[in-house]
Parts: structure tokens; sequence; C-alpha cells
């Protein structure tokens, strides 16, 4: 089992939907693909983590280059590129419906080079920003992650908790249910 740069670990095979558990201190034992492979897989058929639909991410107009620029670093693993990207289109496009999702990719660019800390505020901008978004829930369960993934497990099943009470019957509430159980 093969740890990427940050020492964290992913599920086996990069399946989407597979539970990922959240280990104790030292952070995501058991964990073998990065979400990068997660991720890549999951652009080129529409599918991402927990099934997220990405095709509604996709950006189709001029105006969109620099988003399209975003995903396609992020799936090069070119985090820092991906995330000034993404940044430009969010601070051009404030209002644009693919700017929480830019905000979503940004939080995963983080997360992907160990900057926990920056993953959490970015995830933190979707419901803050847009709190009816349908990537709320994704957002909120990837803090949790990002939390664990720091030590943070305090922090973590803090995060984890609101999820399940908020948004409940979510696919991300059943994660959280068992990643919860698992720390």
């Amino acid at each position: 089992v093969a740890a990427n740069p940050a020492g964290a670990r992913w599920p086996a095979g990069g399946a989407a939907a597979a539970p990922r558990p959240m280990g104790e201190n030292t952070g995501n034992a058991g964990w073998e693909t990065p979400p990068t492979q997660v991720a890549v897989a999951g652009a080129a058929s529409g599918a991402a983590p927990l099934g997220i639909d990405l095709r509604g991410d996709l950006a189709r107009g001029p105006e969109e280059a620099d988003y399209r620029g975003g995903l396609e670093a992020y799936q090069r693993g070119d985090y820092p590129r991906s995330v000034q990207s993404l940044r430009n289109y969010v601070s051009r496009n404030r209002g644009s419906s693919l700017a929480p999702y830019a905000h979503y990719w940004i939080g995963e660019a983080y997360f992907s080079q160990g900057k926990y800390y920056e993953a959490i505020l970015a995830y933190n901008e979707i419901p803050t920003s847009w709190p009816d978004n349908d990537r709320v829930p994704a957002a909120k369960l990837r803090q949790a992650e990002a939390f664990a993934a720091s030590g943070d497990v305090q922090d973590a099943r803090i995060y984890l908790k609101e999820l399940i009470e908020k948004y409940p019957g979510t696919p991300e509430a059943a994660e959280a249910q068992q990643r919860l159980r698992s720390l």
C-alpha cells in the first residue's frame, strides 16, 4: 500500500462509492488510491467521489477557459496551476453557477497536496456563499476528511455529526455515519 506524498492512503482500486475509512490520529490508515486517480477516472466518465456527477461541472464557453484549465491541471496532477486557474475563474465569475464547483476543486487540489487547512477553507466557501448548492454535503464531508487527515479527529467528528444532522438521507450523510464509526 503506497502512500501519496502527504501520507494519506485511499480506498483500494479508487472506486468512487467505496467507503474510505478515516484512521486514528495517523490519518487514514488503509487507504490506497490517491484522490487524483479517483477524480481523473471519474472526470472522464462524469462520475466522481461519492458518485457526484461532474457533467454539470464542465464549462462550455470561452469565459470558462480558466475553469476548464483548472480541471485539466488537476487531472494532470498540476495542483498549483489548478488552484491558480480556478481562483482566476472565481475572481471573474463569482456569480457563475460554476463558482461553487470551482471552490470544490480548489479544495480537492489543496487536499491532494496535503494542504489540509487550505482545503478546509476552500470547501467552507461553498456552504458559506452557496448554502443551497448541491455540492454542500460533499464539501462538508471533505472538510471532515481534511480535519482527520491533519490529525484533528475532534473537528472531524464535529463536521461529520453536523453533516448527518443537516443532510439526512444523502449519500454523504451515509458515508459520514460510516466514517464516524471508524474514528
